[in-house]
């Protein structure tokens, strides 16, 4: 299972960071580098549970991503994660080592950063797939 999580990480990772559209809005980081502006799109969790069928091996990991923005208001922050979403949620993904991978929109929500300039979207997703061979 550790090797899904990073597979899937690997391909989101490619998938949002690749798309000329979400680029020109927000870049995305696993690690944000000190000092940067904003807005961008953080990697910020993931998690893994089997999800074994019929003698295959297969997994279950969830993965979610942090919108965040010092636009007033939610606006900004939500037009990124909704080329986010258009981009993930029921679309197909290349994961190395993997086949059957479905993407899965979760959860999306608008909170408030406890530093009150700061704009965050959650965006959750889930991605089952199936270990080749």
């Amino acid at each position: 299972m550790t090797a899904a999580l990073g597979a899937v990480q690997t391909a989101v990772y490619a998938r949002l960071a690749g798309d000329v559209t979400l680029a020109a809005m927000a870049p995305v980081y696993d690690e944000v580098p000190e000092g940067t502006a904003y807005p961008y799109v953080t990697i910020s969790g993931l998690d893994a549970t089997p999800d074994n069928a019929l003698g295959e091996l297969g997994s279950s990991v969830n993965i979610t991503l942090n919108v965040w923005s010092k636009y007033r208001g939610y606006a900004q922050a939500q037009r990124i994660a909704a080329r986010v979403d258009a981009l993930l949620d029921h679309q197909p993904l290349s994961v190395a080592g993997y086949r059957d991978v479905s993407v899965l929109q979760q959860a999306l929500r608008a909170v408030r950063d406890p530093n009150p300039e700061i704009r965050r979207v959650v965006a959750e997703y889930q991605v089952w797939l199936t270990q080749e061979g």
